[in-house]
């Protein structure tokens, strides 16, 4: 039987996978699996079975429930203590949501995962990205790849969509990704991108906040840490309530048989999310800045995450770009929609722009600019180029040189200034006291670490035996589309 392509969203709040059924031309996906965890002496409990009993698993003696595991990714020494006895990591955690996405998967399509495309928030880099390979490993998932959270929501959003200039808002639980992108014919660029670790949770936390602020009661003041839990799940269902409707009825049990009330009206919700979603409208305005695109060029503005059902950042963003604000259908399931057809059609990525390399002085003026890799270039598993640098040191006195690479669009000379940095590293060139005009060797090799979804130059300076690995992380990507929008047409 024919393998079914699968694209996997793990999320801070909610996982999801996307697939195509047999004979069909666009993707769909599974039902959404809360990203919730619950270890007991004798099982673990995973998803809706958590959500749906939350408080009582909360206030259950012995019980571990964990929450917004993917936020523990950046913390290198996060372990919890489980009721069996031993220890359970953060990738730990999240293979047990990921077996419960294999569940799901299961009852929807009834096949099991076996390879696929996994998202990344763009603030995964590639020790992140190795503890979520493990976490699939854990459910029996082959990582085929790895693609950014906003750029898989819009592979499926500018499909069938006319040539332009399109933003893309990724705000889940954890994380906020915006990318700025241009479609050619049926290529996609990345213009520019960024992350931001403020989200949902945030917005929890903040109304909480306010909760514990405006009561006067110190409500939480020797709280149990499951009453604490309980207390921010309460406000994720205000929050989520307060979307749809003008007021809501906050109601918590409290350590020793206390209760606490309080009823909640979307203005005050909006109010206390107000400094959130202003950072959610700085960091488009910082990468449209640096994709140098004004407000006009954009021909659409898409919203994905479950965040974006907050209507104030739908308001924010239609006061400034109008009827080109477009809230995605299903917004939290786009992104492993994306993925399943980046899985079935091979999208293979390539440089979005030129990357250049430069030889500094310690002081900062370069001495050496070249091109090292073209815009367009592929990047798969077999990506290997060499580069050398000669270095001519006329004084015969530097001892070191920052070597650093830039993105940018390039010039005929390129010697045009390059748009940002995306790596550097300091590295020996050249020993004190040589003679006038000696030279020296700064080798440069560059892979593709598929493993890690990650561009890697090796830089060697030869005279020193010196060798560093310089990551480049941040890089923008591009996608053909051709062989995906021209399926949908026949």
């Amino acid at each position: 039987m024919e393998e079914i392509p699968f694209g996997v969203d793990f999320g801070t709040t909610n996982s999801s996978a996307g697939f195509f059924q047999f004979g069909s031309s666009t993707p769909r996906s599974t039902k959404l699996v809360p990203s919730l965890v619950c270890y007991q002496a004798n099982r673990v409990l995973v998803g809706h079975s958590v959500k749906e009993n939350f408080t009582s698993l909360c206030d259950s003696p012995g019980n571990l429930v964990v929450k917004s595991i993917k936020r523990r990714f950046f913390e290198d020494a996060w372990q919890a203590q489980v009721p069996s006895g031993g220890t359970v990591t953060a990738h730990l955690v999240a293979g047990e949501i990921l077996k419960g996405l294999q569940q799901e998967v299961q009852r929807s399509v009834g096949l099991p995962i076996k390879r696929a495309v996994l998202t990344v928030p763009l603030l995964f880099k590639a020790e992140q990205r190795r503890l979520l390979r493990k976490a699939a490993e854990d459910a029996d998932i082959d990582v085929k790849a790895f693609i950014h959270e906003p750029f898989a929501a819009l592979i499926g959003a500018v499909a069938e969509r006319g040539d332009g200039v399109y933003a893309l808002l990724d705000w889940g639980g954890g994380t906020l990704d915006v990318t700025v992108a241009k479609k050619e014919d049926y290529m996609v660029y990345e213009l520019g991108h960024r992350g931001l670790s403020r989200a949902g949770d945030d917005i929890d936390r903040a109304l909480g906040d306010f909760l514990l602020k405006d009561s006067n009661a110190r409500i939480l003041d020797g709280a149990s840490p499951s009453t604490r839990d309980r207390f921010l799940a309460a406000c994720e269902i205000a929050k989520i309530e307060l979307s749809d409707y003008e007021t809501h009825k906050f109601h918590m049990l409290l350590d020793g048989g206390r209760s606490f009330l309080r009823e909640l009206s979307r203005a005050e919700f909006e109010s206390v999310s107000e400094p959130i979603v202003g950072e959610v409208l700085e960091t488009l305005q910082e990468v449209m800045n640096a994709a140098q695109i004004e407000d006009y060029s954009l021909s659409a503005v898409f919203l994905a995450g479950g965040s974006m059902q907050i209507p104030l950042v739908r308001k924010r963003l239609e006061e400034r770009f109008g009827g080109r604000v477009e809230l995605l259908e299903r917004p939290q399931e786009r992104i492993a929609e994306g993925a399943a057809i980046a899985a079935k059609f091979g999208l293979e990525p390539v440089l979005s722009r030129p990357v250049a390399v430069a030889l500094a002085e310690p002081m900062g003026n370069a001495r050496t600019f070249f091109p090292l890799l073209e815009r367009g270039l592929p990047l798969n598993d077999t990506l290997r180029i060499t580069s050398e640098l000669k270095i001519a040191c006329q004084a015969g006195n530097r001892e070191a040189g920052n070597l650093v690479l830039y993105e940018g669009e390039s010039a005929p000379s390129w010697l045009c200034r390059f748009e940002r940095k995306i790596a550097a590293a300091t590295i020996p060139i050249v020993k004190t006291n040589l003679p006038a005009n000696f030279q020296d060797t700064v080798r440069l090799e560059c892979r593709y670490m598929g493993h890690d979804g990650e561009l890697v130059v090796f830089a060697d300076a030869r005279s020193r035996n010196s060798q560093q690995q310089i990551p480049l992380n941040d890089l923008c990507y591009g996608v053909d589309l051709g062989p995906y929008e021209k399926q949908l047409v026949r």
